[in-house]
């Protein structure tokens, strides 16, 4: 998996994904964070505690709810239902409370 990027939006046309881009960075900001950095970070030993795994992961989370606002679109629902089964399985690991 690769990081985000212009290729990775919709559109047929360069043109058209760089303007779906542009548009993820002006609504999510400066905090981008994807499964494709997350899993370069914790394959490349880059977290130094599971706390900025879960920081990272939750980032996810945030930027898939401000880019995608109908919560009736199937991205908006698989966002939340991987939200709700990551912090499930997190509280269920206890890792939170060993740090």
């Amino acid at each position: 998996m690769k990081p985000v990027s212009v290729l990775s939006f919709g559109g047929e046309t360069q043109e058209q994904k760089e303007k779906a881009f542009n548009q993820y960075l002006e609504i999510v900001g400066g905090k981008l964070m994807d499964l494709g950095t997350v899993t370069e970070r914790a394959r490349g030993g880059k977290y130094d505690n599971p706390l900025n795994f879960r920081d990272d992961m939750r980032q996810i989370f945030i930027n898939c709810r401000k880019f995608n606002t109908d919560p009736e679109s199937i991205v908006s629902k698989a966002g939340e239902k991987l939200s709700e089964t990551f912090e499930t399985r997190w509280k269920e690991s206890g890792i939170e409370e060993l740090w």
